[in-house]
């Protein structure tokens, strides 16, 4: 298991990990802790193994540990459990996260499709449309798409969250009543 989250963001015991933690065969668990200037706190990042190491691509993070444009690899050897940075090249998909990854059929490079990126604090995030392939041995990105296609975001002028989930959720609630719910909103 490596990295992850506990709770939500909003959640006081909110928190971000950095570790990995193995489980051997005979059930013996161990937590391998890393210095977040080695490997930062990671969650919704992809993990792919490949030739006796895991290929941790992408990651939400906390919002201080972004790099607008980079996306963070890291190679886990799995004899070592030794975590290191890739440094890459080419077009990258950016600070990606929520993604999938894949080792392609060639077994020397990772197809990374879908998922969300982050485009700095003054922007909202953006799905990410493409595929990218990145190759293991020289850790060149290649862009696989250029879908382009139009995507609109609706955001509040102040940046806080619109309602409407609220209001889907509380149509819900009515369609699918439970003892003890109580609606604050009144629909004619």
């Amino acid at each position: 298991h490596i990295g992850g989250e506990h709770e939500d963001y909003y959640d006081p015991d909110f928190f971000i990990y950095n570790d990995v933690t193995t489980i051997d065969s005979d059930g013996t668990i161990a937590v391998h802790g890393y210095s977040p200037s080695v490997f930062p706190p990671t969650d919704f990042h992809t993990a792919t193994w490949v030739d006796h190491s895991i290929i941790v691509i992408g990651n939400l993070g906390y919002p201080e540990h972004r790099v607008l444009g980079s996306t963070p690899v890291f190679r886990l050897a799995t004899s070592s459990l030794s975590i290191d940075r890739l440094d890459t090249t080419g077009e990258s998909p950016g600070w990606i996260h929520n993604h999938s990854a894949a080792l392609a059929d060639d077994g020397r490079s990772i197809i990374v499709c879908g998922g969300t990126v982050w485009r700095g604090n003054s922007k909202s995030m953006i799905e990410s449309l493409d595929s990218w392939s990145l190759d293991i041995g020289t850790g060149r990105w290649t862009r696989l798409t250029s879908l382009n296609w139009q995507q609109w975001t609706m955001l509040r002028v102040d940046r806080k969250p619109n309602r409407l989930l609220d209001t889907r959720q509380e149509l819900w609630h009515r369609e699918h009543p439970w003892p003890g719910h109580v609606s604050y909103w009144k629909f004619d």
